[in-house]
């Protein structure tokens, strides 16, 4: 009895190297069965290949500032820089959309692809987990952006790559076009409809021009000094003539100064608001791309997972350790257990 409890004292506080050795035969066993279970695991599990592509996000500047401001050439960023950090974020939360996510799951059938099944009532939860499993979008020390995308078939996860790639542009254009179309909508009536008032107050002095009011200032002055000649000689005819023409020239004289005032107004103004125009019309209609492609994804040679050396080796160490300590809990708990029964 008292060896007994000598050997159990010793065992719990003595050395576990020597203990593995006295069992050495046990924990061999465990870690044969270990590497072959696991080795045989591994090959079971379906390889998949990873294709990435590597983009830089293009600098956010309006395009009608660009391409028609003064000076265009030496601006220091323009349509072709790079964009910074907040460009990059920018396109992450894009790439992160459900937009994005909707428009790869029906172009490429990922439920089926996935092998979900479609009349589930999570089927939604399935695709999204694997959504996350396989695509992976990320933001490096140069502020370019990952896209890295995971599949059996290795063309396919470099199809999709590329085309989760393409998306951007369409995305991003579409959501500043809505915007911009509405502000250019806004812009043409107003262009349109002041426009319109200026050709009607040109139509309006071109008719006083017809009449010879323009020169306003300067015939009133004449036709004063002949009328009073007139009148002085008696001229019934002439005075009369040039009396309707007097009556003529003061009735219409002030419209005809109010309407040039006018029309030199809006006339500079319209051109104003043309600029607006213009640039509205240009933003409305812009289309050009949001990132510069480095790196197309193209099919991978080698796959990228599983790596099934780290499985045979992670399952064989756990392996061990888990035999280890059910071992010491049969010997030290289990059978102390059973004497005091």
């Amino acid at each position: 009895m008292g060896n007994k409890k000598k050997s159990a004292f010793s065992f719990e506080s003595g050395n576990i190297f020597f203990y593995i050795i006295r069992r050495w035969r046990f924990f061999a066993t465990v870690l044969v069965a270990a590497v072959l279970v696991s080795s045989v695991v591994s090959l079971l599990i379906p390889p998949r290949y990873k294709s990435t592509v590597i983009l830089f996000p293009a600098a956010s500047v309006p395009v009608s500032q660009v391409l028609l401001a003064p000076g265009y050439s030496g601006s220091r960023v323009g349509i072709t820089s790079f964009g910074e950090e907040e460009e990059a974020e920018q396109v992450l939360q894009v790439l992160n959309s459900e937009v994005i996510r909707d428009a790869v799951v029906q172009q490429f059938n990922l439920m089926e692809h996935y092998g979900i099944d479609t009349s589930s009532r999570t089927k939604r939860t399935q695709l999204l987990s694997e959504y996350k499993k396989n695509f992976s979008f990320r933001r490096t020390e140069f502020l370019s952006i990952e896209i890295s995308v995971l599949d059996r078939d290795r063309q396919m996860a470099a199809d999709i790559a590329n085309y989760v790639a393409s998306l951007i542009d369409s995305v991003m254009n579409g959501m500043k076009r809505a915007r911009a179309v509405k502000a250019y909508e806004i812009v043409a009536r107003e262009f349109q409809d002041l426009q319109k008032h200026v050709e009607m107050l040109q139509d309006s002095v071109e008719l006083m021009r017809k009449m010879g009011i323009p020169d306003y200032g300067t015939q009133i002055e004449v036709l004063t000094e002949q009328y009073a000649q007139a009148l002085i000689r008696g001229n019934t005819s002439a005075a009369n003539t040039l009396k309707e023409k007097l009556d003529l020239f003061n009735k219409y004289g002030s419209r005809y100064i109010a309407l040039r005032t006018n029309l030199d107004l809006e006339t500079r103004q319209l051109n104003e608001l043309r600029n607006r125009y213009i640039q509205a019309k240009v933003e409305a209609e812009q289309d050009l791309p949001n990132k510069f492609i480095v790196d197309s994804a193209v099919p991978a040679e080698k796959k990228s997972k599983p790596v099934r050396w780290l499985i045979v080796v992670v399952s064989t160490f756990s392996a061990f350790i888990f035999a280890l300590m059910a071992l010491l809990f049969f010997e030290n708990y289990w059978k102390k257990i059973r004497r005091e029964i």
